[in-house]
C-alpha cells in the first residue's frame, strides 16, 4: 500500500471509530473505555508515522511543503493537547465526551486539510516507487508502534509518548 493510501485509510478508520464511540450507549462504559483507548492508540500511531516518516519526506519537496508541514504539526499539537486531557478523564465523566467531540472536530479539520492539499501535492511530487517505499516503511513502523502500545509493558511507554 502506498503512503497516501495508508494515510487515507487511517483517516477513515479514526473517523469510523469516533463515530462508533458516539453511537455507543452510555450504559456500556467498559466498551466505551476500550474503544476510546483504541482511538487514542490509533491517533498516536498515525501521528508518529506522519511526523517521523511522511512529513520529513514531503518537507524536502519544496518551500511550500515546509509551510504545509508546519501547519499540520500545529494541528497535531492541538490534538495532542486534547488527547492529554482525555487521558486524565474517566470515560464516564461528562467532560470526556465533550473533549472527545472537540478532538473529533479538530481531527476532521486536519484530515480535510491533508486530503485536500498535502496528499494531492505529495502524489504529484513523489513517484509511484517513492510512495510505495514510504508506505511500506510507515506500515512497518505503525504495526510496531501498535504492538508496543497494546503490550502490558507498552502501557507506560504509550502514556509517556502521549505526553510528548
Amino acid at each position: 500500500m502506498d503512503a497516501i493510501s495508508l494515510l487515507k485509510q487511517d483517516h477513515a478508520e479514526v473517523k469510523r471509530l469516533i463515530a462508533q464511540y458516539f453511537e455507543m450507549p452510555a450504559a456500556q462504559p467498559e466498551r466505551k473505555r476500550e474503544l476510546a483507548e483504541r482511538i487514542l492508540r490509533e491517533l498516536a500511531a498515525h501521528e508518529r508515522i506522519e511526523e517521523e516518516i511522511f512529513y520529513p519526506a514531503f518537507r524536502a519537496t519544496g518551500k511550500d511543503a515546509q509551510a504545509e508541514v508546519a501547519h499540520a504539526k500545529e494541528e497535531h499539537e492541538l490534538v495532542d493537547s486534547l488527547v492529554n486531557q482525555l487521558a486524565e478523564l474517566d470515560v464516564e465523566d461528562p467532560q470526556f465526551d465533550a473533549t472527545l467531540l472537540v478532538m473529533r472536530e479538530n481531527v476532521e479539520h486536519h484530515i480535510k486539510d491533508e486530503e485536500e492539499t498535502m496528499l494531492p501535492a505529495a502524489r504529484k511530487r513523489f513517484g509511484t516507487s517513492k510512495l510505495q517505499a514510504l508506505g511500506r516503511e510507515m506500515m512497518t513502523y505503525k504495526e510496531a508502534l501498535l504492538q508496543q502500545m497494546t503490550s502490558p509493558a507498552g502501557d507506560e511507554a504509550e502514556r509517556r509518548e502521549m505526553e510528548h
